[in-house]
């Protein structure tokens, strides 16, 4: 496994998503990328109230559903997060994997997928139910004008989320392990 994350994942990252996140950086400023920073997760608002609710968690569900309300409406549709800023109500970090653990499905094994990257065999069946509740899936499968613009909202959200959340945490976990494989799956376990 650690010669499959060298080979093929870390050289995915040096040579094709970290180039692509570097040239967003220097086109895209970064007021805009920290609206689209708030906007994709307000989208993604159902999976964590309904994650919340699956897991019995209903202070947590109503404050996504708060969140979401404030930061539709004053929010200017979820680009701005006033619900953070004034109301101090913070994202709910709930997802389909936590509420399959939840209720009492155990990990399973580590497993390092192209693109997905790490993840657990539960983790895979909770990002099938995360994407059946993230409404950019919902327009993706229905008849929609446009195709081409929400194809194009999924690489925006890809990207922006990649150059923002991810490259540099793996790039410091990979920089400073002696075995990035190992120290990337203690991280992510």
């Amino acid at each position: 496994p650690a010669s499959y994350q060298k080979l093929f994942t870390d050289k995915l990252f040096t040579y094709f998503f970290e180039p692509i996140s570097k040239g967003y950086d220097f086109l895209v400023p970064d007021p805009i990328q920290g609206s689209l920073n708030n906007f994709f997760p307000n989208v993604k608002t159902p999976g964590r109230f309904f994650n919340s609710l699956f897991q019995g968690k209903f202070k947590k569900s109503g404050v996504e559903a708060r969140r979401f309300l404030v930061n539709t409406t004053f929010g200017l549709g979820g680009f701005f997060d006033p619900a953070k800023a004034a109301l101090k109500l913070e994202v709910q970090d709930e997802d389909t994997d936590q509420t399959l653990g939840y209720h009492g499905m155990g990990a399973g094994n580590y497993l390092v997928l192209p693109i997905l990257g790490p993840t657990t065999a539960r983790g895979l069946l909770g990002h099938i139910g995360d994407a059946a509740l993230n409404p950019m899936v919902w327009l993706s499968i229905y008849k929609v004008e446009d195709q081409n613009a929400i194809m194009g909202a999924h690489v925006l959200y890809h990207t922006n989320n990649f150059s923002n959340n991810i490259r540099d945490t793996y790039k410091d976990l990979r920089d400073s392990a002696i075995d990035p494989y190992i120290s990337i799956r203690h991280a992510y376990m």
